[in-house]
């Protein structure tokens, strides 16, 4: 339900317990509390490991061991993994949901598609195949099957704050801020309405995210501070301490960098994703070659799901990307910002998607190749056609593009 701190809890309390009950049970209730409270992906794995070898004809450590899987990047392997649990239980029909999810990570919207159909056989709620079919549409680049799937998520109870939260991601993905902005506002209207406050600061931080990187710094500022006052989330401090030193707050992404690493010592995702990248921003624009050692921890899970209640897939490649590209190795970030691009399935809508084709102009006209910096700008401009007009960052595309010509 979106609840982290309650479900922490529970798990935290159940942890305590442990030696009150069967030795599969307490493997069980072992392997969440790394998993949720510690966030030790590596600790987690490790204990469904032996819970999988204890009870090998168990469906729930594959299943559990694929989304750990996801978090590391490993998608290919989480397939094997869903499908391992799948054998063991084929009547589960969120099971196929995880399985299609995997797929579109790896860009494979058929095989999502087929997923979906097997738990559509077995009585999944609609809502929960429309909300993965919604992103294996946008691999199609079909916007007419967007728009339908949305229409029918808008009409589902728990579901019409996250369609609006995807929309508003899609509209900023091609330069329309405005209008994710407003997007986002109903988002956030909607899970409070719910009671989901979490997942209303998630939809406020990634909105103050995308503005930052687009160069709205006043108001990336604003919509940052407004998700702290919501939550302290690892994942909703993060990605505003993110906004934050993006728009020129460092010395207040710091301090929100530094309760995260003091939380969550053991936290995979914070360790080597969210305080890589919340570094890395802080320190871009005044010292690059410090930015490029910032970043240097977050390769090991760089391409890695870290989207529990928001999406923030693929943000430590991108960084080193800038970073690369401001200590002026512009072949390499080159490599860095394809990397994104060959990634569509990992990155989907975010914006980082659409800027990386910016920033792979950038390079290549460092590298002195014009032709292919012209390719790559024209790329970016033509998905940015109709942007709004007064956006920094496409101001900045449009003049450098014209120096190029």
């Amino acid at each position: 339900m979106g609840d982290n701190e309650g479900a922490t809890t529970s798990v935290s309390m159940a942890y305590n317990l442990r030696s009150r009950v069967s030795e599969q049970e307490r493997l069980n209730i072992e392997s969440m509390y790394q998993a949720f409270v510690t966030g030790d992906m590596e600790a987690a794995r490790n204990e469904h490991r032996i819970w999988a070898q204890l009870y090998a004809h168990d469906s729930i450590p594959p299943g559990r061991l694929a989304n750990i899987d996801l978090t590391m990047g490993q998608y290919e392997e989480a397939i094997i993994e869903y499908r391992t649990a799948l054998s063991l239980d084929p009547d589960n029909g969120m099971q196929y949901v995880n399985l299609a999810n995997a797929y579109t990570f790896i860009n494979r919207p058929d095989q999502t598609e087929a997923a979906l159909r097997d738990a559509e056989a077995r009585h999944v709620n609609p809502a929960a195949i429309d909300d993965i079919l919604y992103c294996a549409a946008f691999l199609r680049h079909d916007a007419g099957a967007m728009d339908n799937i949305a229409s029918r998520l808008l009409k589902q109870p728990n579901y019409e704050d996250q369609i609006l939260n995807f929309e508003s991601d899609s509209a900023a993905y091609t330069g329309h801020l405005g209008q994710g902005r407003e997007l986002s506002e109903a988002a956030i209207a909607s899970a409070e309405h719910e009671g989901e406050k979490e997942l209303a600061a998630g939809y406020a931080a990634e909105s103050a995210l995308r503005d930052a990187l687009a160069g709205n710094s006043e108001i990336a500022k604003l919509q940052a501070r407004r998700a702290l006052s919501m939550s302290d989330v690892s994942q909703v401090e993060a990605v505003a301490a993110i906004a934050l030193a993006l728009a020129g707050e460092a010395a207040q992404s710091e301090q929100v960098a530094a309760d995260l690493s003091k939380r969550f010592p053991l936290n995979t995702a914070v360790q080597f994703n969210y305080l890589p990248v919340i570094k890395t921003a802080a320190v871009l624009s005044k010292d690059a070659t410090k930015a490029l050692q910032a970043i240097a921890p977050a390769q090991r899970y760089e391409l890695g799901w870290m989207g529990n209640n928001l999406d923030f897939n693929g943000y430590p490649v991108y960084f080193r990307a800038e970073a690369l590209l401001a200590t002026h190795q512009g072949a390499v970030a080159a490599a860095e910002f394809q990397k994104i691009i060959d990634h569509p399935g990992v990155v989907l809508n975010e914006p980082i998607a659409a800027l990386a084709r910016l920033g792979l102009g950038r390079s290549y006209a460092m590298s002195g190749d014009r032709e292919k910096a012209k390719n790559a700008y024209q790329d970016f401009l033509s998905l940015w056609k109709n942007a709004d007009p007064d956006t920094p960052i496409y101001k900045q595309a449009k003049a450098e593009y014209a120096n190029l010509r």
